[in-house]
C-alpha cells in the first residue's frame, strides 16, 4: 500500500505544480508590455517551477526558414557562456535536432537522457555543461510554429504526461500572445507613419495656400481695378482659402494632440453646415443646387472631423447629381440619447454592388 500512497502524493504534487505554472504564465502574459519581457519571465517561471537548469527560446526566422536563437534563462548552477557562444552561430531547420523536431511535429519532445539521443545536435556541449535531460515544445500561433522553447536539466527526468499536456496548451497561449503583440506593434507603427504623413502633407499644403491668400488679399485691397462681380469672386475665394487654412491648422493640432487630437467642443451644427455650404458655394451656384437644412442641435464633438465629414457628404451629393438640379436635405433626429444625422439628395444614388465598398479608403 505504501508505494500507492507515495505515487498519489507525487501525482498530487505534480498537478499542483502544473496549475501553479499555468497561473504564473497567464499572469505574465496579461501584464507584460512587450514580447521580450514576457519570454524572459516565462523562461524563468517554468525553469524555476519545474527545476530546470537552462531555458532557451528559438524564434522562427521566416525569411531564412530556420529557428534562430533569441534569448535564454539559466540558474546559478550552469556556466552558460559556452552555450551562448555556440547558439549565436547555430540554427535549426524542420526536423533538425530537438527544436527542429518539435517544430516539424508541432508537439512537445521529451528527452530523458541527452547522451542516449542520436538526434540531439549539441550532445557533447551539453555533456560538458552537465545537462542530462531536455524538453522542447513549439510556440503556435494560428497553428503555425513561430518559435520553440527548450529546457534542460542536470538530472534525468521521467516523462510527465501532465506537464506535456500543459506545455502543449502553453505553446498555443504564448503563440497567440506573440501574434497579438506583433499586430499591436504593427498598428502602432502604421499610426505613427500615418501621423507623420498627415503632418508633412498638411504643412506642404499650408505653404502654397498662404501664397494664394496673400495674392487674393492684394487684389482685394485694389478694388478700383475690379468689377463688382470680380470683387465678390475675390472675397469668396479669400473666405474659402481662409477656411481651408483653418481646417489644415486644426488637422495639425489633431495630430500633435497628446490625446489622439480629439479636442472636443460644443458645436452648433446649423452654423457648421452654413460654413460647409460657403466652402462649396462655387459648386452650388454652378449646379443650381439647393440645400435645405432643418433645425439642427448643438453637439459635443471635434469640429474638424464633422466639418470634413459633412463637406464630403454634401460635396458628393452635388458631384454625383442626376439630371435635375441637386436638392440636398440635412436633418437630425434624437434616438436613444444620441443624435442621428441624415443627408439626403435626389441624385442617382449608389448601386447595390458599390454599397459594401463605400467606406473603403480611396474606393
Amino acid at each position: 500500500m505504501e508505494p500507492q500512497k507515495s505515487y498519489k502524493k507525487f501525482d498530487t504534487q505534480a498537478r499542483s505544480q502544473v496549475w501553479s505554472a499555468r497561473f504564473s504564465i497567464t499572469s505574465i502574459i496579461a501584464n507584460s508590455p512587450t514580447i521580450k519581457q514576457a519570454i524572459e519571465q516565462i523562461l524563468r517561471s517554468l525553469g524555476e517551477e519545474f527545476g530546470w537548469s537552462v531555458g532557451e527560446f528559438w524564434e522562427l526566422d521566416e525569411d531564412k526558414g530556420e529557428l534562430i536563437f533569441d534569448r535564454y534563462w539559466s540558474s546559478d548552477l550552469v556556466d552558460i557562456r559556452k552555450l551562448l557562444n555556440f547558439n549565436r552561430d547555430y540554427s535549426f531547420s524542420p526536423g533538425s535536432g530537438t527544436p527542429g523536431l518539435a517544430w516539424a511535429l508541432k508537439q512537445p519532445i521529451w528527452t530523458k537522457e541527452i547522451t542516449d539521443d542520436a538526434c540531439f545536435k549539441r550532445k557533447s556541449l551539453m555533456a560538458e555543461l552537465g545537462l542530462s535531460a531536455s524538453v522542447a515544445f513549439p510556440i503556435l500561433g494560428e497553428n503555425n510554429v513561430i518559435g520553440v522553447m527548450l529546457f534542460f536539466s542536470k538530472t534525468s527526468k521521467e516523462h510527465d504526461e501532465n506537464l506535456r499536456r500543459m506545455l502543449s496548451d502553453l505553446g498555443i497561449q504564448i503563440g497567440n500572445f506573440i501574434l497579438r503583440k506583433r499586430s499591436e506593434n504593427a498598428i502602432r507603427e502604421l499610426n505613427q507613419q500615418l501621423d507623420l504623413f498627415v503632418k508633412v502633407t498638411a504643412h506642404d499644403l499650408q505653404n502654397p495656400l498662404q501664397a494664394v491668400i496673400g495674392n487674393l488679399s492684394l487684389l482685394q485691397q485694389d478694388e478700383s481695378e475690379l468689377s463688382e462681380d470680380n470683387q465678390a469672386l475675390v472675397a469668396r475665394g479669400l473666405k474659402q482659402a481662409y477656411s481651408m487654412s483653418n481646417f489644415i491648422t486644426r488637422l495639425l493640432r489633431y495630430c500633435y494632440s497628446e490625446k489622439s487630437g480629439l479636442e472636443r467642443d460644443w458645436i452648433d451644427m446649423g452654423n457648421l453646415i452654413e460654413s460647409v455650404s460657403s466652402n462649396l458655394q462655387t459648386e452650388i451656384e454652378k449646379t443650381n443646387a439647393k440645400i435645405i437644412v432643418s433645425p439642427l442641435p448643438v453637439v459635443y464633438m471635434h469640429k474638424a472631423c464633422l466639418e470634413h465629414l459633412f463637406q464630403n457628404l454634401i460635396g458628393n451629393s452635388i458631384k454625383y447629381r442626376g439630371e435635375s438640379p441637386p436638392v440636398i436635405k440635412v436633418e437630425a433626429q434624437r434616438e436613444n440619447g444620441f443624435w442621428k444625422f441624415f443627408v439626403q439628395d435626389n441624385g442617382r444614388g449608389i448601386s447595390k454592388q458599390d454599397l459594401p465598398h463605400i467606406f473603403k479608403p480611396f474606393y
